[in-house]
């Protein structure tokens, strides 16, 4: 299978390298998803400048945190969800940037058909971004605009 895999810490396009890697094979908790579109996220570019809390890449890294999928095969002692089932995937160890990747069986999430792969490539990550600015940037924008006696914007122009 194709995958991005990191060799070092980058600041600009430096370190990346498509790569021939061994298929996977899932493990006992766990499913193999066959990666059909993968956003690139600032999550993602920080994880690669290791700049991410929390998460530091170990060389050569795999990257991709989000995406969507097709369930391609299930480890042992896994009855869900089930092979052929398209999933958004979400991937906390990176590794969605490849033809295929291996995610604990309860990560995945089914999704209807009629959703592009587009939209659902996005769901885990863009929405948790949306709800910390909603909770805490929001708040401080409205609270400093409001109080500011002297508009800086005319919205009637």
């Amino acid at each position: 299978m194709k995958a991005i895999r990191f060799r070092s810490v980058w600041g600009a396009c430096k370190g990346a390298d498509g790569q021939q890697c061994p298929l996977p094979e899932p493990g006992k908790g766990e499913v193999r998803v066959r990666i059909l579109a993968s956003p690139i996220n600032p999550s993602d570019l920080l994880f690669v400048r290791g700049l991410e809390q929390g998460t530091q890449p170990q060389f050569p890294s795999p990257v991709g945190f989000e995406g969507v999928g097709m369930v391609d095969a299930l480890g042992p002692q896994v009855q869900r969800p089930i092979p052929g089932q398209r999933v958004a995937v979400f991937n906390e160890k990176g590794g969605n940037w490849a033809d295929y990747a291996v995610v604990p069986a309860q990560d995945p999430l089914a999704v209807p058909d009629d959703l592009p792969d587009e939209q659902v490539a996005c769901f885990t990550i863009n929405p948790a971004t949306a709800i910390l600015m909603l909770r805490h940037v929001l708040p401080s924008l409205l609270a400093n605009g409001c109080s500011n006696p002297q508009p800086t914007q005319n919205w009637d122009a």
